[in-house]
């Protein structure tokens, strides 16, 4: 489901979308168009229904009150004591403010409660049961702790979808913020292995020299074998001519036959 707020006839909604409008939640079981039907309806299915609506009490009966639905009156037809008669002169003397008039039986066993459930005319009774629908006590006080419990229960479907929501959102933070975790460390790794692998190549550099001077120092150290090589020859052949002259037979004067002229 995606939270979408509330519903507007001006926007598309894909399936699994959730709104709100007129105090209910709805999400879409189809593909809503632009100026589709709004929610309640075939396309929407609902989360959370709208409260009903509370009971206004007005008190007793007023004969020049324009009621509306829901509102609850107290009344008395045995009494009579509604009627615009009790607005003569005559009843407004004091003697109808003797304590038996004030007496709470008057309330408790005579007087009744009136709910509108369809608009009436000005100076309709409550007995009209076209438009009137009679309460008890108990029932008055029932209906508006059915409207306040049916309120609360509304509010906390609807904190629990926000909390979901809210959920969701946090899961796809923490799921986020744990792949960047993980990438920013595999990069981490990734530049010591090429900070490891630029190392290992200076040092193969630097070997690689090493080598080429111990190659050179061998030539060298050849050149020099091969100089002394050549001076050892000479001398050899220079022991050699001196080693061939003793042995040439002398001459008178001193000088071997071989070198005569």
């Amino acid at each position: 489901m995606e939270w979408k707020g509330a519903w507007s006839k001006d926007d598309d909604y894909k399936t699994g979308a959730v709104v709100t409008t007129r105090g209910g939640t709805y999400v879409a079981l189809q593909d809503v168009a632009k100026n589709g039907s709004p929610p309640p309806g075939n396309a929407w299915g609902t989360v959370a229904a709208p409260p009903p609506p509370s009971i206004n009490w007005k008190g007793p009966w007023d004969p020049k009150t324009q009621y509306q639905i829901n509102d609850v009156v107290s009344y008395s037809d045995s009494l009579e004591l509604n009627s615009p008669e009790l607005d003569s002169p005559e009843l407004n003397s004091p003697e109808l403010d003797s304590p038996e008039l004030d007496s709470p039986e008057l309330d408790s066993s005579m007087l009744a409660s009136y709910i509108v459930v369809t608009v009436p005319p000005v100076g309709n009774k409550p007995t009209d049961r076209t438009y009137w629908e009679a309460m008890s006590s108990n029932e008055h006080f029932e209906k508006q702790a059915w409207s306040t419990v049916e309120i609360v229960n509304t509010s906390i479907s609807a904190l629990n979808m926000l909390f979901t929501g809210l959920s969701t959102v946090a899961g796809m933070i923490a799921l986020k913020a744990g792949l960047t975790a993980v990438g920013a460390q595999a990069a981490l790794a990734l530049g010591n292995a090429a900070a490891a692998q630029v190392t290992a190549n200076t040092g193969l550099g630097i070997a690689n020299t090493a080598l080429g001077n111990a190659a050179t120092a061998q030539g060298a150290a050849n050149a020099a074998q091969g100089t002394a090589n050549t001076a050892q020859g000479a001398a050899n052949a220079a022991q050699g001519t001196a080693n061939a002259a003793r042995a040439l037979p002398m001459l008178p004067g001193g000088l071997p036959i071989g070198l005569r002229t």
